[in-house]
């Protein structure tokens, strides 16, 4: 009896051993990938409207911290325009996402921003220089087009402006240094 139980130790054993072998020969033929995300692109420049001219800023860190943490939407980095230049915007407006999709900007905005009567009384060139601001700043180092919407929806204007297609952002207001 001690004979059998012997040699089915030894039997299982070796049973073991050669499914061992083989996860160690697979490991070997086996190709690890690695891959590295993305890098989350950082918007490094804010546009602030003082008087008729846009200035170029950098961009404080605690927004570009806030962008990363969000996986790259640059709301946090186009509300610091809003901060800079409160009287520039309708009071309490907010962006709630600015997210590339495509060969395109989608840049939302909360209600108070699309405040109609705000944008209206701002005047065409008051309004262009705000706009100018946050197109700007959201189009990123490449100036790609931005499209306006408000809380998820398409609307066709903003006060006397038409934002029906996204903008390619102007830097003819840019402060001359």
């Amino acid at each position: 009896m001690k004979k059998l139980t012997a040699l089915a130790l030894c039997g299982a054993l070796a049973g073991f051993l050669v499914v061992l072998q083989g996860c160690n020969n697979a490991a070997q033929n086996s190709v690890a990938v690695e891959t590295t995300p993305a890098p989350i692109e950082q918007t490094r420049t804010i546009y602030v409207p003082q008087g008729e001219k846009l200035v170029a800023k950098p961009t404080p860190r605690k927004a570009i911290d806030t962008q990363v943490k969000l996986g790259g939407d640059a709301a946090p980095v186009v509300q610091e325009v809003i901060s800079a230049a409160p009287d520039y915007f309708p009071k309490n407006a907010k962006i709630l996402s600015v997210k590339r999709e495509g060969d395109i900007v989608i840049m939302d905005v909360d209600k108070n921003f699309a405040n109609d009567q705000w944008w209206s009384s701002a005047g065409s060139s008051g309004a262009g220089i705000s706009m100018s601001a946050v197109t700007l700043t959201a189009a990123g180092e490449d100036k790609t087009p931005v499209k306006l919407i408000v809380e998820g929806k398409e609307v066709p204007t903003l006060g006397e402006m038409d934002i029906s297609e996204a903008q390619a952002p102007s830097t003819e207001l840019l402060e001359k240094k």
